[in-house]
C-alpha cells in the first residue's frame, strides 16, 4: 500500500467514526451525511447509471446526498444536473432506458475491493 493509499484509507476511517460517533445523538442524524460523504466518495464512481437513477429515487437522498449523485451523473455525461428532474428529462431524451417509475430498490452489496 503506498503512502497516499494509506492516508486516504485514514481520511476515510475517520470520516466514518465521526459519522458513528453524531449517529449516536438522535438529533444528529441528518448531520452525519456530510461527515460520511469522504468515505463514500469512491463508491459512487463504481455504481453504474441505473443504480444511481435508484439512489436519486429513494426517499433519504436529499440534500448534499443527492447533490453528490447527480454530480456523480454530471461527470458521467459531461453536463451539470439542476436537480433530479432535469436528470430525468435528459435520460428520457437520450432514451438512457433507466426505470423511473417504479419506488426504490434495495442496492445490491458493491463487490469488495481487494
Amino acid at each position: 500500500m503506498s503512502q497516499t493509499d494509506f492516508a486516504d484509507q485514514q481520511r476515510r476511517v475517520a470520516a466514518v467514526v465521526a459519522a458513528l460517533g453524531l449517529s449516536a445523538n438522535d438529533s444528529a442524524s441528518f448531520v452525519t451525511w456530510p461527515t460520511l460523504q469522504p468515505a463514500l466518495e469512491p463508491v459512487l464512481y463504481r455504481l453504474s447509471t441505473a443504480q444511481l437513477a435508484e439512489l436519486l429515487k429513494h426517499p433519504m437522498c436529499v440534500g448534499a446526498a443527492r447533490r453528490a449523485v447527480l454530480d456523480q451523473l454530471g461527470n458521467r455525461y459531461h453536463r451539470t444536473f439542476v436537480d433530479q428532474w432535469e436528470f430525468v428529462r435528459y435520460a428520457k431524451e437520450q432514451h438512457l432506458k433507466l426505470d423511473f417509475t417504479t419506488p426504490a430498490q434495495q442496492p445490491e452489496p458493491l463487490a469488495s475491493a481487494r
